[in-house]
C-alpha cells in the first residue's frame, strides 16, 4: 500500500475515533485488508449520515482540507495540503506512485493543461509524468473548422 495512503488511512481513523464517529473502511483499503489488491489513490470510509457534521469538524480540526462535492451523500477531505498553488484548480489532483507522478483531472482549456503540466515536472523533474487531464474547451469557444451556409 502506498505510504500516503496509509498515513491518510491512521490519519482519518484516529480523527474519527476520538470524534467518537463510528466508521467502516470501505472501497480499495477495505479490499486490500482482506487480501485483494494494493489500494493507490484514496481511503473510502463509511459513517452514519447523521455523524456527517461531526465527522466533517473531527477532520477539519485535524487540519484536512474538506470538500464538499455536488453529490449529497459524499464528503471528501484531503490529508497534506501542500499542493502548489499554480495546480490548485478545481477538479485537479496529483498522486505519486512508484516514482510516477499521476496528473488526474479536469481544466478549461489546452493552455491550462500545459501550465499545469509544467509546474507537476518541477516538482518531480525526475519522476515518470503520467498525464490524465482532460480539457473541456468548449468547441464553441474556437473558430468553426468548416463554415456553413444556412438559407
Amino acid at each position: 500500500m502506498e505510504l500516503q495512503v496509509l498515513e491518510a488511512l491512521k490519519t482519518v481513523a484516529v480523527a474519527l475515533k476520538e470524534a467518537e464517529v463510528p466508521f467502516a473502511l470501505a472501497g480499495g483499503c477495505a479490499v486490500y485488508a482482506r487480501g485483494g489488491p494494493d489500494s493507490r489513490d484514496d481511503v473510502d470510509f463509511v459513517i452514519r449520515e447523521a455523524d456527517r457534521e461531526k465527522a466533517w469538524r473531527s477532520l477539519e480540526e485535524r487540519g484536512l482540507e474538506t470538500i464538499d462535492p455536488p453529490e449529497d451523500w459524499l464528503f471528501k477531505a484531503r490529508v497534506g495540503g501542500e499542493q502548489d498553488p499554480r495546480t490548485a484548480e478545481m477538479g485537479v489532483q496529483l498522486a505519486e506512485h512508484s516514482g510516477r507522478l499521476f496528473v488526474r483531472g479536469q481544466v478549461s482549456s489546452d493552455q491550462r493543461r500545459r501550465a499545469v503540466l509544467e509546474v507537476v515536472r518541477e516538482m518531480g523533474p525526475d519522476a515518470e509524468l503520467v498525464d490524465e487531464i482532460v480539457c473541456t474547451e468548449s468547441e464553441l469557444s474556437q473558430a468553426p473548422r468548416k463554415v456553413e451556409e444556412i438559407r
